[in-house]
């Protein structure tokens, strides 16, 4: 039997891929590339822009034209919200509710016991589709658990993804994600420190907290600063790394906390605009004042941190000032990339009403302008790497040289020499120190 899973989006989407797979590899599937030819095809879809939407349906026509005997389930935030046009997509396409994704997590037994291993190879789709379906039946009365993503084995990343808190209770208004994923829900602290506890046991040495909004997390009275200082008074001493912080959440206590060596020297803040108008028009819960302090303090807690910032160009009624304002911020505080996103209309959000909008010409223009401000930009930060030493999370190992990712979310590649492959370090997953001797888009290293 063989399974394959395509992502888009998040981290936290692609944490939910792994354990989906995890869970069907423990059931005897092969999980293979979504080239290839499979029993089960499994998308995990997201909405955040019209590409993202335009990437699900071009893959589900695709496979699906491909693989007519196949199984191919459609889930996510794209599915939860636009169920009939990916219907549409394929006839052996099958939509999943967002809030009954954790389902799937079970499946894979279901197929087991009922279809046996040997069997549902050879099942026609609609079997397969009917399979499915008495399997949904009989757990509808389930309630969603959206933690129950914990993984044992990853079979996609090297590093660890901890999903701590899910959903988002803010309403901006260019974002359609709350309106699949719901409100804040946060797992508890002390389930997230012995998870963490049993990463480590199991050879990881750096784990992402993952979520929708980390920030907000909050369980039982204990905030995200609370969960924070858990974890780290706790005896954990793999890497910590935060997938994204909004930016009126940093402050001196956050700071002072983060400080802890053990935690990675890569932020992302999603900045968005650079206008205090645009922002205003965005709902955002900062203005450009509150992010040059956030940008400030954490570059004073750490050497040289890499800070990366999502941008928006194009939102309705930016005017050239406004765009212009968003550029020098960036530039001024000296992000080391930008992630750059056209404004994109989402159905069902307030921002789809905002006039006047701005020209795609114009937008693509003000796209490009950022694009070429990130390269300058990781340039410069690469610039300040060469020569230094650090420690990577090895990726992947082989013959003549392993590739990591560094605190600081530089990839380097190194050269093992007889020695080093003798070292128990040198496997997928373990730390490393290492010298970088030339920066680029793949630095070149030597390990220590």
């Amino acid at each position: 039997m063989k399974a394959s899973f395509y992502t888009l989006g998040c981290k936290l989407n692609q944490l939910e891929t792994e354990a989906l797979a995890s869970s069907f590899r423990g059931q005897g599937f092969l999980i293979v590339d979504s080239k290839e030819n499979a029993d089960l095809f499994l998308l995990n879809s997201c909405t955040v822009t019209s590409r993202s939407d335009q990437k699900s349906r071009k893959w589900l026509r695709r496979v699906s034209k491909l693989n007519p005997d196949a199984l191919i389930i459609a889930a996510g935030c794209y599915a939860h919200l636009d169920p009939e046009i990916l219907k549409r997509t394929g006839e052996n396409v099958f939509i999943i509710d967002q809030h009954r994704k954790d389902l799937l997590l079970d499946f894979p037994v279901y197929i087991s016991e009922t279809a046996g291993c040997g069997d549902f190879s050879g099942l026609s789709i609609k079997d397969k589709r009917e399979l499915l379906k008495i399997f949904l039946r009989n757990n509808e009365d389930k309630k969603e658990n959206r933690f129950r993503y914990e993984i044992k084995r990853y079979n996609f990343h090297s590093r660890a993804f901890l999903k701590i808190q899910d959903g988002c209770s803010y309403r901006c208004t260019y974002c359609r994600v709350p309106l699949a994923r719901g409100d804040s829900v946060s797992l508890s602290a002390d389930r997230i420190v012995k998870h963490i506890l049993k990463l480590e046991e199991n050879g990881y040495r750096e784990v992402v907290l993952t979520g929708v909004n980390i920030a907000s997390y909050c369980s039982d009275g204990c905030d995200f600063l609370c969960l924070l200082d858990k974890i780290l008074t706790s005896r954990v001493s793999i890497r910590i790394r935060l997938s994204s912080i909004e930016p009126e959440r940093i402050d001196k206590k956050l700071c002072s906390i983060i400080s802890d060596s053990r935690v990675c020297s890569h932020f992302h803040i999603p900045v968005q605009s650079g206008s205090d108008r645009i922002l205003s028009m965005m709902k955002r819960r900062y203005n450009r004042d509150r992010i040059y302090d956030a940008v400030k303090m954490l570059k004073s807690i750490k050497a040289d941190p890499f800070m990366a910032a999502d941008i928006i160009a194009g939102f309705p009624g930016e005017t050239e000032e406004d765009h212009t304002q968003s550029f020098n911020l960036l530039k001024e505080l000296s992000f080391s990339k930008l992630h750059v996103f056209p404004y994109s209309p989402r159905p069902g959000t307030a921002a789809l009403s905002l006039k006047p909008g701005v020209p795609e010409r114009v937008r693509d223009d003000r796209v490009q302008n950022l694009l070429g401000l990130s390269e300058e930009l990781f340039s410069s930060y690469l610039e300040q790497w060469e020569n230094r030493e650090t420690e990577v999370v090895i990726e992947s190992v082989g013959e003549e040289s392993i590739t990591g990712l560094s605190s600081n979310y530089l990839k380097i590649e190194a050269g093992l020499d007889d020695c080093h492959k003798k070292d128990k370090r040198i496997r997928k997953g373990g730390l490393v120190p290492v010298r970088i001797i030339k920066t680029g888009n793949v630095c070149k290293g030597e390990l220590l």
